[in-house]
């Protein structure tokens, strides 16, 4: 039997009674997907300049990067494709055909990983670059509250004057605190680990106070030194997307996969929904904007992945009205589906560490 990519393509896999051979490394290439190392990547200017980038008004910033949009490769092509990237989840279908194939019967991923065999599963989260986005709290997390769902809002650790009236609200009605960084001046990735583990030491009293489990990285800007030193601290990370277009460090980028991953001990969660900001760079506004989540959430659905949305609640991107609208239409179209579990991050990283057999407990700091 052979298992290939193509119709007309080249055996990818040969299966002869009991005998299986791939012609490639399967865990190799799945690895050189979810750590991006097809990609080469170079720091970005934001995170050089002797200022913090966010003294540039968000609007100009939101100009900037259409401008530089419009001269990057065009959206239809490359690898990554957007916003949907099928490369990871054909090559898991891949080796599980070709081991059914051995085995002669079904092999267990067909069932679903999810509680009460959810088809997938709904992760909402809001990114707070700024201390703008205090302002939408209130009024995004009623949307979500009157709906019986809780998200999960990433916070800079020292970069603005925490409103912890606000941030308590929210957190004793169910939500979710994780740190988004120490200062958001896209520098952290790129320091030495001794400095890392400073900058994250300094926001230790605020993870206390907010049992903070969770780490998203501002920008999604990692490096090894960094995901080391929140391996040591946090139950989850979410500092990559699955397939994204004109990012600050490449026009395209990707771990390619809608499911949680290991980096060595750090348990990565993807955001798998084009972020808010990069849609309306690209001109995806109201309905467009509205239906290209949709397309993605649907395609999610029929792989049995993860949702994972992740917006920026500033006036500017998704804290004003228009974009509030957007949002809770959204919503209710995620709650008129029945085979989707809806979880906070930290809840999917314990369901995913149980059923692996990996559990967390972080280094005493």
């Amino acid at each position: 039997m052979l298992a290939r990519f193509a119709d007309d393509g080249v055996p990818a896999a040969v299966v002869s009674g009991s005998d299986l051979r791939f012609a490639f490394d399967p865990v190799e290439t799945l690895k050189d997907l979810l750590y991006e190392r097809y990609m080469d990547t170079s720091r970005p200017v934001t995170s050089k300049l002797p200022f913090h980038y966010h003294r540039i008004p968000g609007p100009v910033r939101l100009w900037a990067q259409k401008l530089l949009s419009h001269l990057s490769v065009a959206r239809d092509e490359g690898f990554p494709a957007w916003p949907i990237e099928p490369a990871a989840e054909a090559l898991r279908r891949l080796v599980t055909v070709a081991i059914e194939a051995v085995a002669n019967k079904p092999f267990p991923l067909h069932k679903s990983p999810w509680p009460e065999l959810k088809r997938f599963v709904v992760v909402l989260s809001h990114d707070m670059d700024t201390a703008r986005s205090f302002a939408a709290i209130e009024k995004t997390a009623e949307m979500e509250e009157k709906r019986g769902l809780r998200s999960c809002w990433n916070v800079v650790g020292a970069l603005y004057r925490h409103d912890h009236a606000a941030l308590e609200a929210i957190y004793s009605a169910g939500h979710e605190i994780a740190l988004h960084g120490y200062n958001h001046d896209n520098k952290l990735a790129y320091l030495s680990r001794a400095e890392i583990e400073n900058r994250l030491n300094a926001c230790a009293e605020f993870a206390k106070r907010y049992s903070v489990l969770g780490f998203r990285a501002p920008s999604l800007l990692t490096s090894d030194a960094l995901d080391a030193a929140v391996a040591r601290r946090f139950m989850w990370s979410s500092s990559t997307i699955d397939s994204d277009i004109n990012s600050i460090i490449a026009p395209r980028r990707g771990v390619c996969s809608t499911f949680p991953f290991f980096k060595n001990r750090l348990l990565e969660i993807p955001l798998t929904i084009p972020l808010d900001d990069r849609l309306m760079v690209l001109g995806y506004r109201g309905d467009a904007f509205f239906d290209l989540v949709m397309k993605k959430v649907d395609w999610i659905a029929e792989v049995g992945g993860v949702v994972f949305l992740g917006n920026h609640p500033e006036p500017h991107i998704s804290g004003n009205t228009k974009m509030l609208a957007i949002y809770e239409r959204l919503l209710d179209a995620l709650m008129a589906r029945d085979d989707a579990w809806f979880a906070l991050p930290s809840d999917l990283a314990r369901h995913w560490r149980n059923m692996l057999g990996v559990p967390w407990q972080p280094d005493s700091l």
